[in-house]
């Protein structure tokens, strides 16, 4: 996917959002980076479940009624999302009945354009995380819905379990193993990349299949005596490690529990997801993951045009966000540094000098 545009949704009048096989949102709070996640699953939902969609429950969306995601600025009734892939087009549009709030989205009777090539949004394995996934948890269903995790991680411990994972069609790619590793197998990769993130870490499924459950031990405790960093990101790992050439991960938050040091490795971890050619869209508010991602591009684990950052922010007198799409240069450095874009420690550091200086007098 090249480019979304987005017309008339929440608070988008219209905008174009630029991205790549990395692409990363970033800004405050409620600056519109969820409704571009929500804009892309609004059309997961379109794909698989028909042209009327319901705007709650799918994917963990709680969207409330028509009128509530048709922006109060635009002059139209009709929500419009499009979307490209080496030159080739997709959209839908919906028409809103101002008068009559429905709990799904109806197909407006506008022709659209439609995409003959397969990209990475209507792959057979589309891979969301949500930014509320499952904490630590005694057991674990072991219900399978083919190669995925689910949205909140809840099927990770039965894929991770399951003799499925033995078979070559588990194997990690090359690009994305762990480096100078020689076994490919899911679970050992897995193993690699988490004791990475977290050192020390021993992750043990196991499948009870008299109950149809299965559990996980970390280090021989239960996860509810190791945190919930483990359980929030122990399925990104199994997810981005399980995603083929040509599939799209969505992760809200990959940061979310982790140390510092976890952090920037999550985002290196997740740049070398993306080179191996799963197109892999990022909502964060760590300057650790995108430091993480800079090392990977210097690294070179991915070309530095293969990355896209765009830094949502709010533009006082102006009606919806404003997008500074962002490019690494072969330096890893950010082509442009916008006003608020990760610079509050430099803020706070200032201050403190400030501070400092005064209390001395």
């Amino acid at each position: 996917m090249n480019k979304l545009e987005i017309k008339g949704f929440k608070c988008f009048i219209n905008a174009r959002i630029p991205l790549s096989m990395l692409t990363v949102l970033a800004g405050g709070n409620s600056v519109g980076k969820s409704s571009v996640i929500q804009a892309l699953l609004l059309i997961r939902s379109n794909l698989e479940l028909g042209p009327s969609i319901p705007l709650n429950g799918n994917f963990l969306l709680n969207l409330g009624n028509s009128t509530q995601v048709l922006s109060k600025r635009s002059d139209s009734d009709e929500i419009i999302i499009d979307y490209s892939w080496n030159g080739q087009n997709y959209g839908q549009s919906w028409n809103i009945d101002i008068g009559k709030p429905e709990v799904f989205l109806k197909p407006s009777i506008r022709e659209r354009r439609y995409s003959d090539v397969l990209i990475p949004i209507t792959s057979n394995n589309f891979h969301y995380l949500h930014a509320e996934r499952l904490g630590p948890r005694p057991l674990y269903e072991i219900g399978i819905r083919d190669r995925n995790v689910g949205w909140q991680g809840e099927n990770t411990v039965a894929v991770l379990s399951s003799e499925a994972v033995e078979k070559p069609d588990y194997n990690v790619a090359t690009e994305k193993s762990f480096p100078k590793s020689t076994n490919p197998k899911l679970r050992n990769q897995v193993d690699l990349w988490m004791n990475y993130l977290i050192p020390g870490i021993d992750v043990s499924p196991k499948r009870i299949s008299e109950v149809n459950q299965s559990y996980v031990f970390y280090n021989d405790n239960s996860p509810y005596n190791v945190g919930f960093g483990i359980s929030y990101v122990l399925p990104i790992i199994v997810s981005g490690l399980i995603a083929k050439q040509g599939e799209m991960l969505i992760v809200e938050n990959p940061e979310a529990h982790l140390h510092p040091s976890g952090q920037s490795r999550i985002g290196e971890f997740l740049t070398r997801v993306a080179s191996s050619g799963v197109q892999v869209i990022i909502e964060t508010h760590s300057e650790h993951v995108i430091n993480g991602i800079r090392l990977a591009s210097l690294k070179r684990q991915i070309a530095h045009q293969d990355v896209m950052i765009n830094f949502f922010s709010k533009v006082e007198g102006v009606d919806q966000p404003n997008i500074d799409s962002i490019q690494l240069n072969e330096n890893a450095d950010l082509e442009k540094w916008p006003v608020g874009f990760f610079d509050q420690q430099q803020e706070d550091i200032a201050t403190i000098f400030k501070l400092r200086k005064a209390n001395r007098q």
